[in-house]
């Protein structure tokens, strides 16, 4: 009579509870980041968003006199602060809402000036971009908007794209006269060029000119500061500046042109 084994078998079959094997591993998926809730009460004025650097910023949503959203945009470091303090300075509000202000107070806050001195004083914000060299883009900094703000609540800073309009009316508006004062005042011109190429490879040309008036007084214009087409070739670069000079009628009075001596210019 043959015996039977009481040997448990070792291998068996796994539990519900019991871990698989390495060859029946899935791959675990990656958890997706959930965003905190925001429970601060200046949700109910911003709302979140990116900046051109892809930085993570603000946007007031707060609507003023006309219906018009105020769009200012902060940098969001995570803090409410720069919030509060926008809410507080520029339209008067606090956890506990619109703070009631008095009738005087009110009528400073809501009078404007009128379009003739908003457009002198936008004139004067020009000059002062133009003068020290500031990016358009200053007048859309919070910090400068509440600087202008304290100053004078009763100025509408100017976003970049009307500073940029602003500069381009005034180019349109004075060129032709440039070019019929250089026309009558000079008998020959003397020229100033150079080449500036960024790390994107789009390079400009920049054009000085140079001459003395019947008054022996000298006189000194900036042409143009053109694009010039890659690769800035001799010849493109002499395509550029033969249409500068057109534009500005000088090719027959040039008498000298000045360059820092780089071998396509002077080719060209």
């Amino acid at each position: 009579m043959t015996q039977q084994s009481s040997i448990t078998p070792f291998l068996t079959a796994p539990s519900p509870n019991t871990p698989p094997y390495e060859d029946s591993i899935q791959p675990v998926k990656k958890k997706q980041k959930i965003s905190r809730k925001k429970t601060s009460w200046i949700w109910e004025h911003f709302i979140e968003g990116f900046s051109d650097k892809n930085e993570l910023i603000i946007i007031c949503q707060v609507e003023g006199e006309e219906g018009k959203k105020c769009n200012v945009k902060l940098k969001h470091d995570g803090s409410t602060g720069n919030g509060i303090s926008h809410l507080w300075s520029v339209h008067k509000i606090t956890k506990d809402g619109k703070q009631p202000v008095n009738k005087q107070q009110k009528l400073d806050v809501i009078k404007k000036h009128p379009e003739k001195r908003q457009n002198t004083l936008r004139q004067f914000l020009v000059n002062w971009i133009i003068d020290d060299l500031q990016p358009f883009s200053v007048v859309n900094s919070p910090s400068f908007r509440i600087f202008c703000n304290e100053l004078d609540p009763a100025f509408l800073v100017p976003e970049a794209k009307t500073i940029k309009a602003i500069i381009h009316q005034a180019y349109n508006f004075t060129y032709p006269k440039m070019v019929e004062q250089i026309g009558k005042e000079a008998i020959s011109v003397a020229l100033t060029a150079d080449l500036w190429t960024g790390k994107n490879r789009k390079g400009f040309l920049g054009i000085t000119c140079s001459y003395i008036d019947p008054d022996f007084v000298l006189k000194e214009v900036i042409l143009a500061i053109e694009y010039v087409k890659y690769p800035h070739t001799a010849e493109h670069i002499a395509e550029c500046f033969e249409g500068i000079l057109k534009k500005w009628k000088i090719r027959h009075i040039t008498a000298t042109i000045t360059t820092d001596n780089e071998k396509k210019q002077l080719n060209c």
